[in-house]
């Protein structure tokens, strides 16, 4: 594994394949949980598969206190300038799916794509109380049966596109 240091601690992490950058967050319980994913010819064939541990995980630096979603997420951004990443796939399951929406928020120019994969509530997410109210017109689409409408809506919300590719 390579280590990087970064806001003052170390994340190791290692990089498979070649291509667009995909930044893995994992969860709170198996830091190794996309080992599987990173094993796949398909994804390393097309991709710069980036799988690292959060800080407290694995290898990386074991720190005193807890660190904040924020402060995870400032990792995560920190960790990509310092690999020369200026926009990645961002893949966050469970917990880390919740860093990944605080990045979302805080650095959304760095995200080329966001998928989310069982993440908790959004409500541990700083800024979140000013961005569910923007939801409502996605969410309406939704509930209509109009999924390309609600798709588009939310990508507009959060990827400043006009349309999801």
């Amino acid at each position: 594994m390579l280590c990087a240091t970064i806001n003052g601690v170390e994340l190791e992490y290692i990089v498979q394949g070649s291509g667009e950058p995909v930044v893995l967050i994992h969860g709170s319980i198996y830091s190794d949980s996309y080992f599987p994913l990173m094993a796949q010819p398909i994804l390393a064939n097309h991709y710069r598969m980036i799988n690292y541990h959060r800080r407290g995980f694995a290898g990386s630096t074991h720190p005193d206190s807890v660190a904040s979603i924020r402060q995870q997420a400032a990792d995560c951004n920190e960790f990509m300038e310092t690999l020369n990443i200026d926009r990645a796939h961002i893949v966050g399951h469970s917990y880390g799916g919740t860093i990944a929406l605080q990045l979302t928020i805080d650095a959304p120019n760095k995200i080329q794509t966001l998928s989310l994969l069982e993440p908790a509530l959004f409500g541990h997410v700083q800024g979140a109380s000013e961005l569910i109210p923007q939801l409502e017109s996605s969410v309406n689409s939704y509930k209509k049966g109009n999924m390309v409408q609600a798709i588009e809506l939310f990508c507009q919300l959060i990827g400043h596109t006009q349309e999801c590719n």
